[in-house]
């Protein structure tokens, strides 16, 4: 057991955790992909610890979740912004 990795599983939860939250305030959620990349790869160190494995496999779930989402969310701005100019033709 080294200290060392149980302390990076708790920061990988940590970063995994905020990210999810920093991603619903508007002008914050830019800081959503850099949290969430250091989250995963902090989690991904902390998955050698054999205490807190599961703190470590919680940040790396929510890491992923939320880049996932930011993604997503960003994807469907691009297609809205997109489609908005075709619709608006028709009127």
């Amino acid at each position: 057991m080294d200290k060392n990795t149980d302390n990076f599983a708790l920061a990988g939860l940590i970063l995994g955790i905020s990210s999810l939250v920093i991603e619903w305030i508007p002008y914050l959620s830019l800081l959503t992909v850099p949290a969430a990349i250091v989250g995963i790869v902090l989690s991904v160190k902390g998955l050698k610890s054999s205490t807190k494995r599961g703190m470590a496999i919680g940040g790396l779930v929510c890491s992923i979740v939320a880049l996932a989402l930011y993604v997503l969310a960003i994807m469907c701005v691009c297609v809205a912004a997109t489609t908005t100019n075709s619709w608006l033709r028709y009127w």
